[in-house]
């Protein structure tokens, strides 16, 4: 036993002392910062979305790094890093991005090009959602609550429990992922560290889930997504600009529902123009008194594979007199990404617009007379320089056909009825809860502040009063398992396990409903 802890002690010694900690800020022009801005690390495939003081840390090995800052409304600044022993402090400026609209023409028909661009998304989101066969990725995730108020009612029926120890106190919670995916819809995901100064009557095992969502599914987030076949009988779009990004054009597409519902979003959606994937999304609901706005950023992590490497989400809580506000913050790293090399379709529709084709493995299947009719319907629909609405929804339902993986195919073939929402399965590692401040130091991305120090310093007085037995009330911090689904439930979301250890997830309301 002495051995291997002179050895683990050995491995982290070296590697604090050949590892470099880049620390930086984001700033606008007039040296304002700029809040929720993006860094990702080309080398790495590594994105970190910086807090609201426009600043962010990383731990690198030795060697040169590309870092590339972005935020939405500025111009996307690329630099390179070489790391060494040496801390080093960054202090990068951006410039406001202009979108430009002088080049945009209303078609004939009055119609605002925005609807264009929509239908040739709509029709290839179905290749991007099953673009990926599987990956391997490390998340770092940090969440943080608090309630602001609670109502006298709410502390009164609430009887033995006193509710007013959590307000005006910021609870938070942050872990430390190894995340594997396996097409259709299967997550693993191993906890290699989690710390939190949640109450342990709170329930909070769910709370730093990964994002086990795609945009490009209909049913994105919870919501009925802009992506989704049906979607202009919900949405209106509008080109709000046009902007370049690096060697893309992107479009900055206004999307807007026709009526109120819970289950519509609004915001915006940025869209890659030629291969009409997304680069970006800024979209916010609300239900019941709470309203959601998730921000996400997407990188090309191989050529033509657009993955979401950071996720930024605000919640805002005004519910029966309670008032809260809370953060939950993703940044991604992806070691190994495998394509589906087998998709049928739209690599020579990509390269006929200027885009790298994708390399196709030889096909271990024959094309069925069923598959080779639905690519030829297919190319000469994409081939098409403007789509009607109806020519987007059947090339969408076309792509699906062609891309979706056999197993779902097969399933919906024999009838057979499929679960909804994606099937996680965690594990937490042995060591999760000890990490110590050295091991949070290495891979925490954001610096904590102030409120949050004091967090977790209240935590551990309460922890060290019951451990002495100072503490009258037995009060434990930390994670919880409940089998009751309480109100809690409602917001927080639930999940369900079945005997071979898949969970399946009600998301919640602050989680953006059912997955």
């Amino acid at each position: 036993m002495r051995i291997i802890l002179l050895t683990i002690c050995l491995h982290l010694f070296a590697f604090n002392l050949y590892a470099a900690r880049i620390k930086g800020k984001v700033q606008d022009e007039n040296s304002s910062p700029i809040s929720y801005a993006t860094l990702y690390i080309r080398e790495l495939a590594l994105g970190i979305v910086l807090d609201e003081k426009g600043e962010f840390q990383t731990t690198l090995n030795p060697g040169k790094y590309t870092f590339e800052f972005s935020a939405l409304g500025y111009e996307r600044k690329s630099i390179r890093i070489e790391a060494d022993q040496t801390d080093q402090e960054l202090d990068i400026r951006l410039e406001s991005k202009v979108y430009s609209l002088q080049e945009v023409q209303i078609s004939t028909k009055g119609e605002d090009p925005a609807y264009g661009i929509m239908r040739k998304a709509i029709s290839m989101a179905p290749y991007y959602l099953n673009q990926v066969k599987r990956y391997e990725s490390d998340a770092y995730i940090k969440g943080t609550v608090k309630v602001d108020k609670i109502p006298k009612y709410a502390k009164v029926l609430a009887r033995e429990e006193d509710l007013g120890q959590y307000e005006n106190k910021l609870f938070l919670l942050e872990s430390h992922n190894q995340i594997t995916f396996t097409a259709p819809a299967t997550y693993t995901q191993h906890v290699v560290a989690f710390s939190s100064s949640i109450p342990a009557d709170i329930d909070s095992d769910d709370a730093l889930e990964l994002m086990t969502t795609s945009v490009y599914d209909p049913n994105a987030f919870g919501r009925i997504s802009p992506l989704a076949p049906g979607a202009f009988t919900y949405y209106k779009f509008a080109l709000d600009g046009v902007t370049t990004d690096g060697d893309h054009l992107v479009n900055k597409i206004r999307v807007t529902p026709k009526k109120k519902n819970p289950k519509l979003v609004t915001g915006w959606i940025y869209i890659i123009e030629n291969s009409w994937n997304v680069k970006s999304i800024d979209l916010s609901a609300t239900e019941m008194g709470i309203t959601l706005r998730v921000t996400a950023t997407y990188n090309e992590v191989k050529p033509l594979a657009y993955l979401p490497t950071s996720y930024d989400i605000d919640m805002k809580i005004n519910l029966v007199g309670v008032k809260a506000t809370g953060k939950y913050y993703s940044s991604i790293r992806y070691k190994e990404v495998e394509l589906n090399e087998d998709q049928r379709p739209v690599s020579a529709q990509l390269s006929a617009q200027g885009t790298p084709p994708v390399k196709k493995e030889p096909e271990e299947k024959p094309k069925t007379k069923q598959q080779e009719k639905a690519e030829v319907q297919l190319e000469k629909l994409l081939e098409k320089e403007n789509l009607s609405t109806r020519d987007a929804y059947k090339a969408a339902r076309l792509m699906e056909k062609l891309t979706e993986p056999e197993e779902i195919t097969q399933r919906k073939e024999s009838l057979e009825i499929l679960e909804s929402g994606s099937r996680v399965q965690v594990t937490t590692d042995s060591l999760a809860a000890y990490r110590d401040s050295m091991y949070w130091e290495s891979i925490r991305n954001l610096p904590l502040r102030a409120e949050e120090i004091v967090s977790y310093q209240i935590k551990d007085s309460l922890k060290q009063a019951i451990e002495s037995g100072n503490s009258s009330k037995s009060i434990e911090i930390g994670y919880k398992s409940s089998g009751k689904f309480g109100p809690g439930d409602v917001l927080m979301g639930r999940s369900f396990k079945t005997k071979k250890g898949y969970r399946f997830e009600y998301g919640g309301l602050l989680r953006g409903g059912g997955t």
